[in-house]
């Protein structure tokens, strides 16, 4: 048995500076876990994002429904999103191709890739500024 010396569970719960509602759940299951799941809610519907395989490597599914309706239906990737070959298989090999022609597209023109140093430097801000907040039980941190 190895104790665990870190957080499995992390939920963060917050008003972003815009003053919608945020909240965020998220845990290491080690075994019959649903998969990965990301719900989006906005004035006309909801979007959820989800895989059943870690969501970097695995198949992603979209799926929406507007306002009324009671059925969610798959979004289609548009064609302009995908950057590689058709022949290329899904799930992994398919995302690592996809990240891998999207950097080396940027290092060719020269531009910036996302995510980068800047990107990784505030997600720690809002990492630090979680464990801060849980520490001092403070609902008022932000960054």
């Amino acid at each position: 048995m190895v104790q665990v010396n870190s957080a499995d569970n992390v939920l963060v719960n917050g008003t972003l500076v815009g003053g919608a509602v945020a909240s965020a759940h998220v845990a290491t299951i080690p075994w019959q876990g649903t998969g990965r799941r990301m719900e989006v809610y906005g004035r006309d519907g909801t979007l959820t994002a989800s895989s059943q395989e870690m969501i970097q490597y695995g198949n992603i599914t979209i799926r929406g429904a507007h306002g009324g309706e009671t059925k969610f239906v798959e979004v289609p990737i548009l064609d302009g999103l995908t950057h590689i070959p058709s022949e290329v298989p899904t799930g992994a090999p398919f995302n690592v191709a996809q990240i891998y022609r999207t950097l080396g597209q940027a290092i060719k023109d020269g531009a910036k890739t996302m995510p980068d140093f800047d990107v990784a430097v505030d997600r720690h801000k809002l990492l630090v500024a979680v464990e801060q907040s849980s520490a001092a039980g403070d609902k008022s941190v932000g960054l």
